[in-house]
């Protein structure tokens, strides 16, 4: 059976606005992508038309919040399994900052050449420019470590690291290269 055989279009526009309205606040809430929400709503809101024809038929209210509680519980089910993930890898990275030397101390150590002196003031004004989690970000990534381990290991979804980069790291680091 078909999706478009469990919601008409007419029910699905009536809908979906809110639907996506109650996905952006729970994605607020559980910090989560509202795209992601905004799916599983979905899904369990299919899932239970097609256990029952008359489920579509309730309130507006009473459809978009089986839909919240689908999304609430597959949206923990993945921060659970992100918290594992977490716990597996802070033991790793703990481990890894122990035993390796630091590259940016090495570089500052070194200070032989007038590119060395350059990089460094730069990278010190680009991690006095971060917040306090972009930072150690920064300093992870110089250390080895790869996107999703750093999110990780500072509590984040694995996307985090990315999208910081993208938004706080590139433009201070495109500011203090002007």
């Amino acid at each position: 059976m078909s999706t478009s055989h469990l919601v008409s279009g007419e029910t699905y526009d009536r809908l979906d606005p809110k639907v996506r309205a109650r996905a952006r606040y729970l994605a607020h809430a559980l910090d989560a992508d509202p795209d992601d929400v905004t799916q599983e709503m979905w899904f369990g809101i299919m899932v239970k038309a097609r256990r029952d024809p008359q489920f579509l038929q309730q309130t507006d209210a009473y459809v978009v919040r089986a839909g919240e509680l689908h999304a609430r519980n597959q949206v923990r089910k993945a921060h659970s399994k992100e918290a594992t993930e977490r716990r597996r890898l802070g033991h790793r990275i703990e481990s890894l900052e122990a035993d390796e030397p630091d590259p940016l101390e090495e570089a500052r150590a070194a200070d032989d050449t007038e590119d060395t002196a350059i990089a460094n003031i730069l990278l010190d004004s680009l991690l006095a420019t971060l917040p306090p989690r972009a930072a150690c970000l920064v300093q992870a990534l110089a250390r080895g470590h790869t996107r999703k381990e750093v999110s990780l290991a500072l509590g984040r979804d694995a996307s985090w690291a990315t999208k910081t980069v993208t938004r706080q790291v590139a433009p201070a680091w495109a500011r203090l290269c002007e």
